[in-house]
């Protein structure tokens, strides 16, 4: 198993369905924010009421949980810790502080790669995929404070500002192949 953490519009979700294509397990996280469009219940989240991710929370069913302070509400987001099996071809994708409580919670660590793409790509991505303005000026700042230093705690970065996901996705199974091996 692996986690993938990346900015936002760094390609995550990208990077995701092309893992799936290849074959790949994403771990469907829950959230109690509402459905962009094209999003799948079930596939690309367990949408939730708050009343349910709640009773999840008091249950401690999550091996990690956020909440992200938005201009539209406050939005959580967790996953199951029964979702964590170490098995390849297992991924989930998380932030910095969700991978921060896994390490404390589960008896295995999975490795973490971040998905990197700088500013100007970032910024680009946001605009040309329609975001809100300031909605994506706060998510760019708030993702300056959270990715602080987190290179350090990561397996491999990958680089993403050619938009050739592909060769991106080829890159992750080169250096997973190598891990597998060592193991």
């Amino acid at each position: 198993m692996f986690i993938i953490a990346g900015k936002s519009a760094s390609g995550k979700d990208t990077l995701s369905q092309e893992l799936i294509s290849r074959g790949y397990k994403r771990v469907v996280t829950y959230t109690t924010r509402p459905p962009r469009d094209g999003e799948v219940e079930g596939e690309t989240y367990h949408f939730i009421t708050h009343e349910q991710f709640q009773e999840m929370l008091e249950n401690h069913e999550f091996a990690e949980h956020n909440v992200f302070h938005t201009e539209f509400g406050d939005w959580y987001y967790g996953s199951a810790i029964k979702d964590y099996i170490d098995e390849p071809g297992r991924f989930i994708i998380l932030t910095p502080s969700g991978i921060r409580a896994v390490k404390e919670e589960l008896e295995f660590m999975p490795h973490v790669i971040y998905l990197f793409a700088n500013l100007m790509t970032i910024q680009h991505r946001l605009k040309s995929r329609g975001d809100n303005p300031d909605e994506a000026k706060r998510r760019i700042e708030a993702d300056i404070n959270d990715f602080k230093g987190f290179e350090q705690e990561t397996d491999r970065i990958l680089y993403n500002n050619d938009d050739n996901i592909a060769a991106v996705a080829d890159k992750l199974e080169q250096f997973l192949k190598v891990k597998e091996h060592k193991i």
